[in-house]
Parts: structure tokens; C-alpha cells; sequence
């Protein structure tokens, strides 16, 4: 029959053991080329010799089965033919065939492993060279123990394993250790690795060359193993060539126990490689590990610990977990090392690594769980894009590195991340969350490229984001911050591509802007909702783009704003993002130039502090406006606030202060305030009111410390709404602008006792029906032009309302019907400028209306009504008009002018009576000109007031001044004085003057027509309240009722002290005294004609702060005709009531009838001690002298 060549009949002949007919026993000494026969045993020693071979041929087995470990020694040859079999059936557990010698053993067909018998090449010039098979079919056999081992005897010596066959282990264990002898070193070059059942081949010792095909059923395995049969291998797999390939592809080589020793040299995984390490190591003083290209190096489960050396990938590397919860571990002092142009991808499960890796490649982290808990370093590309990332010690993607971020969570504990590279939250959906308590260390690039459902990068925990590179928003993206998460931002964050959508900055208030930082919108809508804390030298720039700021915010907000964009307080437009701006304690400053923030919409809150703005702030219109918390919006020095349009809401007293500019621009709008609050603009602060109306309703107030500069528009007050100026308001603009007050008869409008008010421009200033304007400060009318004072308001001035136009065109005019001024406090022409006083228009003064001059100008200041006025307007005097130099007129059609009509005088009254008010003119008040002139043309053109009614003043100072319809005057019913040099002297055909029992007259100056009196005569200038003489020239007569009131502050004079003058002959001395006409010591009265007394008038005179003392004398009444009415002391004592005198002196009248003189003298008890000490002072004076 032919050969049988195939393994297969091999195999069948193996299993039913067919046995020879010529079976004997294997052993022995063989010098010959011998070849065993089919049955045949070993169970005592081989030695071959001369080189021999002792070869199992085709179709023969021969079993060993020694019962102790038997040497196949000498120098030659046991060759296994294909076809044949060598069957390991040992039963016990000495069971090694020993190669020893120079043997070599060479397997063409197959050796079975029945259980534990191992093969060791003992001697470093052994060697056993696998062509066919190897077959390991069951574990062990009674006390052949499993596994079966090929190693050599120790770390040191041994022999040479090659594979070029293949190798099957249906069960058990089979392990091939490699020798480290020199030039001995294990190889397999290829072959099927097949295992099944439970079968294991594993592989240990040294090796320069481990390729193979692997197919291992489940259950079974192809690995690196830790195993050190006889302690031969010191439990390593050592690298024993410069470059010691492992290239087992298949089922690839699984990685357990093995520990890899790169003994100086690099280990290439060509292959697959299977890590599902129980102890693996990868160790070595030097060398290194490579998964090279085309390869592969799969992590599948366990532990590898990489030890001062390096392990490589340039292929592709991977983490497949069975499942989630399956975890690598990697650990020790090496690196882990995914080099350029290799991949590193984390599909499943967890990776948990102490180990340093470095990627300089691509590592795709898609839905594990990857802990670093050693160093991280990317210089390639990094694709966090699935699965979460926990990291506790530093990770740094350097210049090179793209770490590119979708759908993940990030957890940095203890320590940082940094990128200095390029970062990108990829254009996939995914949130993005950086959580712990560490730092993300932005100092390269960080792209924010995809917006859609979720798009939000997000900070949990106490995460930092430390920014010091650039942030880019490029798409509609967010970034959210949680918990306790925080941004600090010292670099550049910014908004390039507007997406479709506002990219949001928002969450907790936890967010810094360091110094030289800068938020940049170039595009779309960046909006900043977090909160956070701002350094005053960090930038916000709205170039192109809106920048939008919401949260609770503390520090300075600086930038500015323009080509388009803007900073603004405005709505999200997002109900889970913050719309309102928070102010945090310690307050916020906004400074930002440019076109600066514009808040259009939505809340401020103040919550107690202050919003300083000390760049440009603009309000405008779009939405309800609130600004709450009870704090403050503080416009600063050298901020400038605009109020275009829309209203503020004031709630809960909140303030908006201006200490810098202040604009009202509203156009044909409306820049309001209501609520409950207050605008103050501080002393030094402006605000310029150029168009539109400034509206306030509620209890609100403006409050104006500083200056308010109203060029145009109006200011409208509401539902109880306060507008008060305490600083300097000034109206100006031109002819045909109107300024105009309104109201709806609840607002209130005041200049404060502090305020001033300056009309300036030649514009109309309206006060609208229902409006009171209150002056309780300064008001001046100034510049040139007529002014319209125009609308059915009234202007009630309680302060200092000063006419100070200085041109021809000098008019105020009280335009409307129904409006009215009203005077309470000072009313000054400075100057001759007019009050027009149109139909219905009404001027009342119940203070003190003043006209002063400027020059020697003849022109009337004066209250006027043209023809075109209708009836004309009304001037009511209940106060004082004050002329103190010039000509003051309330004009009628007699004035002289046809175009004139009368105003109507509310104090003209039936026959000619002045009916009220005081009425002063003092010529000496000026130098400029020597006239005061009060003009009443209603009454008459020179004449006209017959009467001065009771509740009328009339006060003449000086020659020049005068009322000029006086000189018809008969009678006197109120009060009438002459002062300081003026004669008055009516020129009525009559040439009398009567006193009624109302009337009063007085003054120092000189009444010539006859005067008969029924009321009072007061004496003295300032209206009888100082001393003075008064002069009748043409006599005087007192009736019964009448009175005389006569101050005294000083004697007329004394008698001399020195003893000449005595009780008994003091009388007589003072009557031979000359004429002693007093002047400003006290009251007095002269008359130049008869002064007619009555005994039923009464003449009271009173002290002024005197001292009376003996020999004091006052002549009270002076006449040059005769006194009349009165002949005896003792109606004299009847009328005169003089002041009481200390205890010891007494009034003596004697002299009153004959001089009216009264004099001092002491009483009787006390005029001899005052004669004797006079006596006595006489010698003592003559002693004096005679010395």
C-alpha cells in the first residue's frame, strides 16, 4: 500500500492506538541513523551520538511514558517524520524528557501532550525545532500535573525552541519558555495557534520572534503568561532580539500574566494584542514596548503595570471592556505612549490609569469611562466625545494638541487640565460637562463650535475654567455654570459667528474677568448671565456684535461698543437664562465708551448697592424697564447717561443720582420714571433736557442739586410725582422752541431755597393747566429777547424771581387766560424791563416786587396789557412794590401809547382809593438817578388816587421819589410816610390832607399841605421804627382819638452836672436854652405854623433802650405860630404817657406848653442829697482847679 502522509490519518491512527507488530522499547544509545517503529515505548534513557538521528517515521507513534525524568543526551538527532507522533503519556510527576548535549529535536509531524510531561532543553546546545504539530489534548493525568512545559533549565542556560508548525491545546495547559541564553532564544515564525475547550498555550522566557495565526475557542487562550517552570524564566517574558516581534494575528495574542521584560531592547506588537492582565507587567531598565503600525493593541480587561519603560503605539490601541463596568487598570512609572500616526480608541468599559500617558496621535475617547490618575499629556489629537474623563493628577494638551470635546462629562479633582492648543466642543449634539475640583487651564484655543438642542458646555461642582488663551463662540452654543462651578477669564473670550441663536454665558454668579482680560462680541449675541466679579482693567467689547449682561455682578464692567454692536441689559428670550442685572455687594461700575450700554428692557436690581456708571449709559424704548432693590443707579463723574426713550420703573425707593452728564433726547417721545423713587443730579452733575418730554407719575422725584440744562421738550408730572430744583436750571433755547410743564394736577414742580432758575434763551416756557411752579430759590430771567410765560399754570414765587433782560426786547409776557403768577417772595426789575400781562393772565404779589436801575435811563419797568390782549391781564398788590430808583408802571391807555390798555389794578378802587398794598419809592436808594417813580396809570395819567384806603401803604424816601397819582390825595385812611428829604405837597385845589382814624402818618421828611389828623402820627424814618423829626409846614391839627407815637433813644441834650444847675433852676435853664431841634436822638415834631392839640388825643411816648437820668431833656414838639387845643399842665399830663423812670426819678412837663419839652428830675426826697453832693463836687472841682 502507498504512504500514508496526511495528519489526518495520523490523528486517527493516534486514537485507537494501533499498535506494531514490532513495538519495543525507544530507549537506549543510538550512533546510527535508527528510526523507531509504530508502537514502539520510551520509558529509559535516549542517547544519540555521532551526530545520528533517531527519526518516528509516517504513520508510527511512539509513546513516552517514563515513570521518572529521563535525559535524551549525545549529539545527535530525534526527528519526528510527518506523519509521525511523538505521544507524552507520562503518569507521574517526574516526567520531563531532559535534552541535553547537542541534541536536537525536530518535529515534522506531531507531539501530543497527554497531560503534564514537559520537554526541557537543558543545555545551551539543545534545541527543538517545531514543524508540525504541537498537541496538548488534555490537563493533567493523575500525577502528571498540568501544564505541560518546553523551557530551558534556567534564566541562564538552556536551549533553543523555534516554531515554524503550528500548535493545538484541546485542553490543559501548554507552556513555551524561551531561553535567555545567548543565540537561544525561543522563535516561532508562523503557524496556527489553535486552542479550544479550555485549552491554554501560553508563552514565556525568552524570545526574539512570537508570529502566528491564533484561533481560540471561548474559554480558551493564547497568551502571555507569567509561568517559570523549575524557576527556568524567573516568571518574564523577556525581549531577547534588539527588536522582539510579537505577530500573532486571528484571534490574536491574549496578555494575562505575562511580564514583559524589554531587557534593553523594544518588544513590536505586529499583531493583536490582547491585554486582559491578571498582574501583567511591561517592565525593563530601558526598551520599550511598540504596537506598531498596521497593528493592534486591544484592552480588554485587568491590570498592566508599565514600569520605567515605554509603551508605544503607532497602530491602533483600544479599550473594549465586555461592558461598562469592566475596568483596566494601568499603573506604574513607564509611559503609555499613543505616538503620531497611531489611534487610541476607548469604546467601552473603564479605563483607569496611574500610568503617564501621552498621545501624540489620535485618542478617541467614544462612550468609556477613562480615569487618569497620572499625568496626561496630548500633542495630538484627543477626541473626548463620549464616555466621561476623570482626572486626578495634571493633563496638559500642549501647542500641537486638538482636544476635541461632544457629549461628555469631564471630572478634574485636585488638580489641572490645561489646553495650550486648540479645544473644540465639536458641531455634534452633546452637552459637555467639566465638573470636580480642579482647573480647566485654557492658554491655547477653545472653540465653541456647534449649537443645537444640547449645546451647553457646562462647570459643576467647584470646577475652575481658567481662561488665558482664547474662547470662541462660533456657533449658537452655551456655557453653563453649576453649583459652586467658576470662570475666570484673564484671556480672551469671544463671539465670532453669530449662529442662529444667542450663545449663552449663564448659571451661579461664578465668574471672574481678570486685569487684561477681554469679553469680545464680533458677532450674533454673546450674552453673560452668569454674575460674577469684573476687574476694572479687563475688557467688554461689543465690536460688530451685542454684548448682553445679566446676574449679580461686583468690580468694573470697562469696554466699549461699536460698528454695530452693543452692550445691553435686555431679555434673553430664554426663560431658563437671567434677563435681569443684579448689582452685588459692594456695588458694580460700568464703564463703557464708545457707543456704550444701551438697556432697553427688563430689571436692575440694586439689592441695596449702587450701579456706578462712569462711561455711557442709554436708555431707550422696548420693554418694561424695573429698577428695584432700594439701592442706587449712580450715573459718576464723567459718565454720561442717555435717556432716549421708554420709561423706568423706580421700585422700592431706588435712586437714579447723576453726578456726571445727564441727556434727555427723547425726540417726539417719551424718556419716563414712575414708581416709587428718585432722580437726584448731584452738585457738579448735568442734565441736558434737548427734545422730547420727560415724564415722572407715581412718587417719584426728580431732584436737582446740580445743573439741568432744557433747551427744548417737556417735563410732565402724574399721580403725585415730585419735581424739585435746589441747584442751577437752565431754559434756553430759541424763539421757536416751547418749554413746557404738565401735569395732571397732582405733580408737583419746585425751586428750592437753594435752587436757581436761569431763562437764558428767548424760547417759551409753558406751565400747562393745573401746574404749580414753585420758586422758593432764585429765578432769573437773563440774556435777551422777549419771553412767553405762556399756559393756564400758576408760577408762585416764594424765593427770588429776578427780570434781568437787558435789551429793548425785554418783555415776559403772561400769555394765556387763566394762568397766573403769584408773588410771595422777591420780585426784582434790574432794570427797565416789562411784565406783559395778556388777556385773563394774572400777577398777585403778596411779597416784595422790586425795581432797581442800571443806568439813568428815563424807560418804565412796568406791567403792561397791549390792545391785542383783550381786556388785558390783572396785577393784584397784597405785598410791596419797591422802586429804588427809575420808573416803575402799571400801565393803562393813558400812558401815552395807543397800542396801550389798561391793566386792570386790583387795588384801584371807587373815588380815586388806593385799596391795599404797600407801595414804596426811595429816590436814595441809587446814584444812577435822582428820581423813584411809582406810575398807577389806571388811576389817572398824573392824578387820580384820592384816597389812601386802610389797607394801603404808601413809603416816599427821599426828595425825588413819588407816586405820581398822589397829587390829588385828600385823605388818608391806611398809612402814609415821608422820609429822608421828601416834601410832599398835594396840588388839589383843597391844599388839605386828612388823617381818617385808620390813617397813619410818618417818616422824617415834611407834609406842606395842612394835615388835620384823626388817626396816627408816627414819626421816624423806616416807618416810624427809627428816630426823626417829622415836618408839617403848614401846621397841624390833632383831633380827639388821635395819637402820636414818639421813640426815644438818646436826650436831646443834658444840664450840666457840676452843681450850676439845680432841682430849683433847672427849668428855668433849659427854657433859656436856644433852639434844640433834635435829629436822630428821638422823635420829634415840628410845625411850622400852629400844631393844634386835643386833651382827648394821646401822645405816647416810648423808650428805645434809654438810660434816663437826672437833667436829661427831650423836646419833643417844635412850633413856630403857636400850640393850640391845650392851655394847662394838667391836660398836658392827660395826654402825655411817658415811660416809667427808675425808683428816685420823675417826669417834669412843665415846660411842655411853652416849649414841648420834657426833662428828668429826681424826686423831692432825693433833690437835697443830689443838691449837697453837687455842692460838694463844686468845691472839690474848685479845690481842682486852684491847685
Amino acid at each position: 500500500m502507498s504512504r500514508p502522509s496526511s495528519l489526518f490519518l495520523a490523528s486517527i491512527i493516534l486514537a485507537f492506538s494501533i499498535p506494531s507488530a514490532f513495538a519495543a522499547e525507544a530507549g537506549g544509545t543510538y550512533s546510527s541513523n535508527t528510526t523507531l517503529v509504530n508502537g514502539d515505548t520510551w520509558t529509559t534513557a535516549m542517547t544519540i551520538n555521532n551526530g545520528a538521528t533517531v527519526n518516528i517515521p509516517d504513520l508510527a507513534t511512539v509513546t513516552y511514558g517514563a515513570a521518572d525524568n529521563l535525559n535524551l543526551s549525545g549529539t545527535g538527532t530525534l526527528r519526528i517524520d510527518t506523519g509521525g507522533t511523538l505521544f507524552l503519556d507520562t503518569k507521574t510527576g517526574n516526567d520531563n524528557i531532559v535534552v541535553v548535549g547537542t541534541v536536537s529535536v525536530v518535529n515534522d509531524g506531531t507531539v501530543r501532550f497527554d497531560a503534564g510531561t514537559d520537554i526541557q532543553l537543558n543545555t545551551n546546545g539543545s534545541s527543538f525545532t517545531n514543524n508540525g504539530l504541537l498537541l496538548k489534548t488534555s490537563g493533567s493525568d493523575g500525577p502528571s500535573n498540568d501544564p505541560a512545559y518546553i523551557y530551558p533549565s534556567s534564566q541562564t542556560v538552556g536551549g533553543k525552541f523555534t516554531n515554524n508548525g503550528n500548535i493545538t491545546v484541546q485542553a490543559g495547559h501548554l507552556n513555551i519558555s524561551g531561553s535567555q541564553s545567548a543565540g537561544n532564544a525561543a522563535s516561532s515564525t508562523g503557524g496556527i495557534f489553535t486552542t479550544t475547550g479550555t485549552g491554554v498555550l501560553s508563552f514565556s522566557g525568552g524570545w526574539t520572534l512570537l508570529r502566528g495565526t491564533s484561533s481560540m475557542a471561548t474559554g480558551s487562550s493564547v497568551e502571555l503568561s507569567n509561568e517559570n517552570p523549575a524557576s527556568s524564566t524567573g516568571t518574564f517574558f523577556v525581549a531577547m532580539a534588539p527588536t522582539t516581534i510579537l505577530d500573532v494575528d486571528g484571534d490574536g495574542l491574549i496578555w494575562k500574566t505575562g511580564k514583559l521584560n524589554t531587557n534593553g531592547n523594544i518588544i513590536e506588537n505586529q499583531g493583536l494584542l490582547r491585554l486582559q492582565g491578571v498582574g501583567a507587567t511591561l517592565f525593563g531598565t530601558s526598551g520599550s514596548f511598540l504596537n506598531a503600525a498596521g497593528a493592534t493593541f486591544r484592552m480588554e480587561s485587568g491590570d498592566l503595570a508599565v514600569t520605567t519603560v515605554t509603551l508605544r503605539n503607532e497602530g491602533a490601541m483600544s479599550l473594549n471592556g465586555a461592558s461598562p463596568t469592566t475596568t483596566i487598570t494601568l499603573s506604574g512609572t513607564g509611559l503609555l505612549e499613543n505616538a503620531a500616526g497611531g489611534t487610541f480608541d476607548l469604546t467601552s468599559g473603564t479605563l483607569t490609569s496611574s500610568l503617564a500617558i501621552s498621545n501624540a496621535g489620535s485618542m478617541t475617547n467614544v462612550a468609556a469611562t477613562l480615569n487618569t490618575n497620572g499625568t496626561f499629556t496630548n500633542s495630538g489629537t484627543f477626541n473626548q466625545t463620549g464616555g466621561v474623563w476623570n482626572l486626578t493628577a495634571a493633563a496638559t494638551s500642549t501647542s500641537t494638541g486638538v482636544l476635541n470635546l461632544k457629549g461628555t462629562t469631564i471630572t478634574i479633582t485636585g488638580t489641572t487640565l490645561t489646553n495650550d492648543g486648540t479645544a473644540t466642543f465639536i458641531a455634534q449634539d452633546g452637552n459637555v460637562t467639566l465638573q470636580g475640583t480642579g482647573t480647566f487651564l485654557n492658554k491655547g484655543t477653545f472653540n465653541h463650535t456647534y449649537g443645537g438642542s444640547n449645546d451647553n458646555l457646562v462647570l459643576g461642582g467647584t470646577m475652575t475654567f481658567q481662561n488665558e488663551g482664547t474662547f470662541d463662540f462660533q456657533e449658537r452654543g452655551d456655557l453653563q455654570i453649576t453649583s459652586s462651578g467658576k470662570f475666570v477669564n484673564n484671556g480672551l473670550i469671544q463671539k465670532t459667528v453669530a449662529g442662529t441663536d444667542t450663545s449663552f454665558f449663564y448659571g451661579t454668579a461664578g465668574f471672574t474677568a481678570g486685569a487684561g482680560s477681554q469679553i469680545l462680541a464680533k458677532a450674533g449675541i454673546l450674552r453673560m448671565a452668569s454674575g460674577g466679579t469684573s476687574d476694572a482693567a479687563a475688557l467688554w467689547t461689543a465690536d460688530g456684535g451685542n454684548l448682553d449682561l445679566a446676574g449679580t455682578w461686583t468690580g468694573t464692567i470697562a469696554g466699549s461698543s461699536g460698528n454695530g454692536g452693543r452692550v445691553r441689559i435686555t431679555d434673553s428670550m430664554n426663560t431658563t437664562v437671567l434677563s435681569e442685572l443684579t448689582v452685588g455687594t459692594g456695588g458694580l461700575t460700568l464703564d463703557i465708551k464708545g457707543d456704550g450700554l444701551f438697556w432697553n428692557q427688563k430689571d436692575i436690581l440694586t439689592a441695596g448697592n449702587t450701579l456706578t456708571n462712569v462711561g455711557i449709559f442709554t436708555i431707550t424704548d422696548g420693554g418694561i424697564k424695573n429698577l428695584t432693590g432700594g439701592g442706587q443707579l449712580l450715573n459718576g463723574t464723567g459718565g454720561i447717561l442717555h435717556h432716549l426713550s421708554g420709561t423706568v420703573t423706580l421700585v422700592n425707593d431706588t435712586i437714579i443720582r447723576n453726578q456726571g452728564a445727564m441727556n434727555i433726547t427723547a425726540g417726539t417721545g417719551t424718556a419716563g420714571y414712575g414708581g416709587e423713587g428718585a432722580i437726584v443730579n448731584d452738585a457738579g452733575g448735568t442734565i441736558t433736557h434737548t427734545s422730547g418730554s420727560l415724564g415722572l407719575s407715581g412718587n417719584t422725584k426728580l431732584q436737582n442739586d446740580g445743573t439741568y440744562q432744557w433747551t427744548a421738550g417737556t417735563i410732565n408730572l402724574n399721580t403725585g410725582a415730585e419735581w424739585e430744583n435746589n441747584g442751577l436750571f437752565n431754559i434756553n433755547g430759541g424763539s421757536t422752541i416751547t418749554h413746557t410743564f404738565l401735569t395732571d394736577g397732582t405733580g408737583t414742580f419746585t425751586n428750592g431755597t437753594t435752587g436757581v432758575m436761569d431763562w437764558t434763551g428767548n424760547s417759551a416756557f409753558n406751565l400747562g393747566t393745573g401746574v404749580t411752579l414753585t420758586n422758593d430759590g432764585n429765578f432769573n430771567v437773563t440774556g435777551s429777547g422777549d419771553r412767553n410765560l405762556s399756559g393756564a399754570g400758576t408760577f408762585i414765587n416764594n424765593g427770588t424771581f429776578n427780570h434781568l433782560v437787558t435789551v429793548t426786547a425785554d418783555n415776559l409776557v403772561g400769555l394765556t387766560a387763566g394762568g397766573s403768577f403769584v408773588n410771595n417772595g422777591d420780585f426784582n426789575f434790574v432794570g427797565v424791563q416789562d411784565f406783559r400781562l395778556g388777556n385773563g393772565y394774572t400777577f398777585t404779589n403778596t411779597g416784595t416786587l422790586t425795581k432797581t436801575t442800571t443806568s439813568n435811563s428815563t424807560d418804565q419797568a412796568q406791567f403792561f396789557a397791549f390792545l391785542a390782549d383783550g381786556t388785558g391781564g390783572t396785577f393784584d398788590n397784597q405785598g410791596t412794590v419797591r422802586v429804588e430808583g427809575g420808573h416803575f408802571r402799571i400801565t393803562a391807555a393813558v400812558s401815552g401809547s395807543t397800542q396801550f390798555i389798561d391793566v386792570n389794578l386790583v387795588q384801584k378802587g371807587a373815588n380815586g382809593t388806593l385799596t391795599g398794598g404797600t407801595w414804596v419809592a426811595d429816590s436814595t436808594a441809587t446814584t444812577l438817578v435822582s428820581f423813584a417813580r411809582i406810575d398807577l396809570a389806571p388811576f389817572g395819567a398824573s392824578s387820580g388816587i384820592n384816597t389812601i384806603g386802610e389797607n394801603a401803604v404808601v413809603d416816599l424816601i427821599g426828595s425825588g421819589a413819588e407816586l405820581t397819582q398822589l397829587s390829588s390825595l385828600t385823605s388818608v385812611a391806611g398809612e402814609f410816610y415821608v422820609s429822608n428829604g421828601k416834601n410832599f405837597n398835594a396840588t388839589h385845589p383843597s391844599n388839605a390832607l386828612n388823617v381818617t382814624s385808620t390813617g397813619t402818618v410818618g417818616g422824617d421828611g415834611t407834609f406842606s399841605d395842612a394835615i388835620t389828623v384823626d388817626g396816627a402820627v408816627t414819626p421816624g424814618s423806616g416807618r416810624g421804627t427809627q428816630n426823626g423829626k417829622l415836618t408839617f409846614a403848614s401846621g397841624v391839627t390833632f383831633n380827639a382819638g388821635s395819637s402820636i407815637t414818639l421813640q426815644l433813644t438818646l436826650p436831646t441834650g443834658t444840664v450840666p452836672l457840676d452843681g450850676s444847675v439845680t432841682t430849683t433852676s433847672i427849668s428855668s435853664y433849659i427854657a433859656g436854652l436856644a433852639d434844640l431841634d433834635p435829629t436822630t436822638e428821638h422823635d420829634a415834631i415840628d410845625a411850622n405854623g400852629t400844631l393844634t392839640l386835643n386833651p382827648d388825643m394821646t401822645i405816647s411816648v416810648v423808650s428805645n433802650g434809654t438810660s434816663f437820668t437826672f437833667g436829661q431833656y427831650f423836646d419833643l414838639f417844635d412850633w413856630t405860630t403857636a400850640l393850640a387845643g391845650i392851655t394847662t399842665q394838667a391836660e398836658v399830663d392827660a395826654i402825655l404817657e411817658l415811660p416809667t423812670l427808675d425808683a428816685g426819678s420823675e417826669w417834669k412837663t412843665d415846660l411842655f406848653l411853652s416849649h414841648g419839652i420834657v426833662y428828668v428830675v429826681p424826686e423831692p426826697s432825693r433833690a437835697l442829697l443830689l443838691l449837697g453832693g453837687m455842692m460838694v463836687l463844686g468845691v472839690r472841682r474848685r479845690r481842682k482847679l486852684t491847685v
